[in-house]
């Protein structure tokens, strides 16, 4: 049956057993279909089938499937569907119908949990293969010890934000947007971890109630759930944990990637999607050689931080160079998922607009083929986050500028942009960035 927007609401069930567990989005008679399919082929269970988006973000949470199929019928439009499927936390193999453009299939394409994306049918033969061979992989790492974690360069797990804060250049407050950015996931009501990995790390000086002394240190040493992440990890705020960075520069180096450990910035990311958190949020240090490539490595998302300075930019643009370039194939940050925000922003510096239009101009130059990345939000110098800071408060309520700077990235990261290469505060152009008809 040809994929198309807009269908009926109904709902079926299935069975049970040892096999992947699928569950099924779609309008009544292309799930019947779906069904029949997946129930003849006989390697499948289809746990079961729902028809509206919201049905199906509440069968996920009940049923923890393995896969889901999902179909454009059950939805408006493209932004209906984006929408559900930012609220999954497992694999999606997606239909789009036919005629859709390119930009929104490849918008659908690149988001971190959509395996394959399929326009007006499937193929079948493909989709049970890579849906049994993905099942495979994942049950093999949940199956492992807590020591011996998936500890592949670049791999991070099913439905995860890996989000690595990172700049080239000091002064830009790419700690206080790692805080902001946390608390905003937090707030939102998903599970968040922060890790610094700033030595020393600022954040036991900038939060109340938490212990200097308990760092990652504990789970380089132990990495385990019991002996190292709990005896690593603090409870900051509902929703929010921090795991602190190490306080002796001169061990920077424990941070980066060791073939022959046990313990890296990889495992701890892993182990805390096993551990359910939703959002993982690493404040990366300035130089790559002192772990910023170990955080990379683990990171689905990137936030560059700058200040919009020409100074700034070259740095931004050198840091998104080494990320889609010298580091390709070490990491699974794509270049859509590349942001910047500019923080710190006083008068005389340059607009948003001329930083966009010079970076892109220097990273032709680069040799690189993908667009500068948009820049998220802009943030003005407050002097109130540093007071929150000082007096180890929330930077969230300190200034309302900040919070609603945070709101936007947070949102732009788990959404969508406009065309322009800016963010959208605005629902028109979100909808022209998904190709609505």
């Amino acid at each position: 049956m040809e994929a198309s927007w807009n269908s009926p609401n109904t709902a079926r069930n299935s069975s049970s057993g040892d096999k992947p567990n699928i569950l099924i989005g779609a309008e009544y008679q292309t799930g019947q279909e779906w069904l029949q399919n997946l129930t003849t082929d006989g390697r499948f269970r289809v746990s079961n089938t729902k028809t509206t988006g919201q049905e199906l973000a509440v069968a996920a949470q009940d049923v923890n499937p393995d896969a889901i199929l999902l179909s454009p019928g059950m939805f408006g439009g493209p932004q209906d569907m984006l929408e559900t499927i930012q609220r999954l936390q497992c694999d999606v193999y997606l239909l789009l119908p036919s005629n859709v453009d390119q930009e929104t299939y490849l918008t659908f394409r690149e988001l971190t949990n959509v395996k394959l994306v399929y326009k007006g049918q499937f193929n079948w033969p493909e989709l049970f293969q890579a849906i049994l061979s993905n099942t495979e992989a994942k049950r093999r790492l949940i199956s492992q010890p807590e020591t011996e974690i998936w500890r592949s360069t670049g791999a991070v797990a099913a439905g995860m934000y890996n989000i690595i804060v990172w700049g080239r250049s000091g002064g830009a407050g790419r700690t206080s947007i790692a805080m902001g950015l946390a608390e905003t996931c937090a707030g939102r009501g998903i599970k968040t971890l922060l890790i610094s990995m700033a030595a020393p790390c600022p954040l036991p000086y900038i939060t109340t109630g938490l212990k200097a002394g308990k760092n990652v240190s504990e789970w380089f040493a132990r990495p385990s759930v019991d002996e190292g992440f709990n005896n690593s990890v603090q409870n900051y705020k509902p929703n929010m944990d921090v795991i602190f960075g190490l306080q002796d520069a001169t061990r920077e180096n424990n941070y980066m990637q060791n073939p022959d450990t046990k313990a890296t910035i990889n495992d701890l990311s892993i182990m805390a999607a096993r551990l359910g958190y939703g959002a993982v949020i690493i404040d990366a240090p300035v130089s790559v050689m002192a772990g910023a490539a170990a955080a990379i490595s683990a990171a689905n998302y990137m936030v560059l931080v700058a200040q919009p300075t020409i100074a700034d930019m070259i740095s931004t643009v050198e840091a998104y160079r080494l990320v889609v370039k010298s580091l390709s194939g070490q990491h699974m940050i794509k270049p859509g998922n590349v942001v910047c925000v500019l923080n710190r922003v006083r008068e005389g510096m340059m607009p948003q607009n001329e930083f966009h239009k010079i970076g892109g101009e220097f990273l032709a130059k680069q040799d690189v083929q993908s667009p500068f990345p948009i820049i998220a939000t802009t943030i003005k110098d407050d002097v109130k986050v540093q007071m929150a800071q000082n007096d180890g408060t929330s930077v969230l309520a300190s200034s309302p500028e900040f919070a609603q700077g945070m709101q936007t990235l947070s949102s732009l990261i788990l959404g969508a942009v406009d065309k322009t290469g800016f963010a959208s505060s605005n629902a028109q152009s979100k909808k022209k960035f998904l190709g609505f008809f």
